[in-house]
C-alpha cells in the first residue's frame, strides 16, 4: 500500500516546504517512487525548493477537477524516482466548486497507484483542504512540523488534534530548526516540546545556516553534503521507510570519553 503523507502545520513559517523537498529527495534516493504535491495554492513555493520551477506540466487543481490525468499533472524532475505536481499559477476560491472530499480522495488514489509515496506540502491555516480530509481513505500519515517557538508548538498541538478528529491515525511530530549546539537558546527542550504537543516524534532537524543558501541555489537540505540538517532529513526518510534509526544519529557528534590510566 502506498503511503500518502501530509506535511502539515496550521502555523506558517515553520519551513514545511523546505522539509517536504528534502524528504522527497531522500525517499527517492532510497528507491521509493515519490511524488511531491504542492497543496499551498497561495505561496506555491515547492517548485523552487525542488529546483523544478522551469519544468512544464499540468497542476494539482486540474487533477482535482478531473481535467488532467496523473501523468499530465505530474512532471519528472531531474532526480530518479521523483515527480512533482505544482500548484496552479493562478487561483480563486471559485475554482474549487464541485471539489469535495471524495474527489480529493480519487485524485490521491490515482497518484498513489503510480507511486510508493505521495508527499503533500500543505498550506498553513485550517484551510478547505483539511476539511476535505474528514473521512479520507487515502491520507494515512501526517508529519506535523513545529519549531521551538511557543506559538508553533501550540499550533502543532492543535494541528495534530484536528487531524486526529478527521480520522488521520498515524501522526508524527517533526521538530525543525532546533539549535542543538546551544540547547539553552531554545524555548524548551526536545522532551518538553514532545510533551506539550502529545505527539510521538519522528525527527529533529537542527538549525542550519546553509538552508537559505541551498534554496537560493535550487538545492534541498539533502543536497548539502555532511550538513546536520540534511543528515537529519535522511534519518526521517529512513524511519518513514521502516528503518530503526536513533533520534540524533549522525546529527550530533558523540563526545569522546575520557580515559583514565
Amino acid at each position: 500500500m502506498s503511503k500518502v503523507i501530509m506535511v502539515s502545520s496550521f502555523k506558517g513559517g515553520v519551513v514545511k516546504t523546505t522539509l517536504t523537498a528534502a524528504l522527497a529527495v531522500q525517499l527517492a534516493a532510497r528507491g521509493k517512487k515519490t511524488v511531491a504535491v504542492d497543496m499551498d495554492f497561495g505561496t506555491r513555493g515547492l517548485d523552487i525548493a525542488l529546483g523544478a520551477e522551469n519544468l512544464v506540466s499540468g497542476n494539482v487543481l486540474e487533477l482535482l477537477r478531473g481535467t488532467a490525468t496523473p501523468e499530465e499533472a505530474a512532471v519528472q524532475t531531474n532526480r530518479e524516482n521523483l515527480c512533482f505536481v505544482p500548484a496552479p499559477s493562478a487561483f480563486s476560491v471559485s475554482d474549487l466548486e464541485g471539489i469535495d472530499g471524495s474527489r480529493f480522495d480519487e485524485a490521491l488514489s490515482a497518484l498513489a497507484e503510480k507511486t510508493d509515496i505521495v508527499l503533500l506540502d500543505m498550506p498553513a491555516g485550517n484551510s478547505f483542504f483539511y476539511e476535505m480530509l474528514r473521512g479520507s481513505k487515502e491520507v494515512n500519515y501526517a508529519l506535523v512540523v513545529t519549531t521551538d517557538n511557543v506559538n508553533a508548538v501550540r499550533a502543532a498541538e492543535k494541528t495534530a488534534s484536528e487531524l486526529s478528529m478527521r480520522g488521520i491515525g498515524n501522526i508524527r511530530l517533526l521538530i525543525n530548526s532546533y539549535d542543538l549546539s546551544e540547547p539553552d537558546r531554545n524555548n524548551g527542550s526536545i522532551v518538553t516540546i514532545i510533551k506539550k504537543t502529545s505527539v510521538p516524534v519522528i525527527g529533529v532537524v537542527p538549525y542550519s545556516p546553509a538552508a537559505e543558501r541551498a534554496t537560493a541555489d535550487s538545492k534541498t537540505l539533502s543536497d548539502i553534503k555532511k550538513d546536520a540538517a540534511g543528515i537529519a532529513c535522511g534519518n526521517i526518510a529512513g524511519r518513514i521507510c521502516g528503518e530503526r534509526i536513533a533520534l540524533l544519529h549522525g546529527v550530533v557528534k558523540p563526545k569522546k570519553r575520557l580515559r583514565f590510566y
